[in-house]
């Protein structure tokens, strides 16, 4: 496999989206390959304020700010349709951006592979429309992957109907090996609003979709922690890093040592 050169890194644009694929690109520029990490405006403008050490240096990451399809004096709590104008404004200037870099008379290095949060998958439509490596970014436990990517069956064995709602009490086995949730304590049934409820359900069934532009999920776990759910989830690979054990105090070493 020929060795990186340049890498795209697009998170969706929220704090528990965006730090992850952060410290991950972090820790790809370290290897010495060239990351191109994409924000909204917004998140930048916070970025910049709370963390402006990150831009100090740009040789290896540098960041790139894209406009979220919203005037300024407009209301971003309505998820829905912020995300929907977000992702409308996004994938054009984002293509033109790496047809840019790409350009074969640019002296930029030129993108050979693009990581996408899978719930921006737009930015692996993208890649894959421009014959580029498209990897799948999912910032949570490889369990909740795996729960979203069987919706599908969820819905044809009739425990949730098209808006996610369940049709039963029951309790969803999707191994033995891993606990079983209940049916009315899914992430998408708690919201007490049936209309924002159908809403983030459509939200978290575009994953689905999305996730088909890649064979390739790279997830913020790790082996030890989950697996049971990173073995039967295809082509993850889990980039978490498992925290170091705690530091005992001088007696627990003395009596360690005696």
């Amino acid at each position: 496999m020929a060795r990186l050169r340049h890498v795209l890194a697009m998170p969706f644009p929220a704090q528990g989206h965006v730090t992850p694929l952060l410290k991950l690109a972090h820790l790809i520029a370290e290897h010495g390959v060239k990351v191109t990490f994409i924000n909204s405006i917004v998140i930048q403008d916070k970025l910049m304020s709370a963390r402006p050490e990150l831009f100090e240096d740009q040789s290896q990451l540098r960041f790139v700010a894209l406009p979220d399809g919203m005037d300024s004096d407009e209301d971003r709590k309505d998820a829905n349709t912020w995300v929907e104008r977000y992702a409308a404004a996004v994938s054009p200037r984002l293509q033109e951006l790496i047809k840019k870099i790409n350009d074969p008379d640019g002296d930029d290095e030129k993108i050979d592979c693009v990581i996408g949060d899978v719930t921006a998958g737009w930015a692996l439509e993208v890649a894959v429309s421009l014959g580029i490596a498209a990897v799948g970014f999912w910032p949570a436990g490889a369990s909740c992957l795996l729960l979203q990517l069987h919706i599908p069956k969820l819905i044809k064995e009739g425990v949730i109907d098209e808006d996610g709602i369940p049709l039963r009490n029951t309790t969803i086995k999707i191994s033995d090996k891993i606990p079983a949730w209940s049916s009315d304590g899914l992430t998408w049934s708690n919201i007490g609003d049936p209309t924002q409820q159908r809403a983030l359900f459509g939200f978290v069934k575009s994953i689905i979709e999305y996730a088909k532009h890649t064979n390739i999920f790279l997830c913020n776990s790790f082996i030890e922690l989950e697996p049971s759910a990173i073995e039967i989830i295809p082509g993850i690979l889990p980039v978490g890093i498992p925290a170091p054990p705690p530091s005992l105090t001088e007696e627990e070493e003395e009596k360690k040592t005696r």
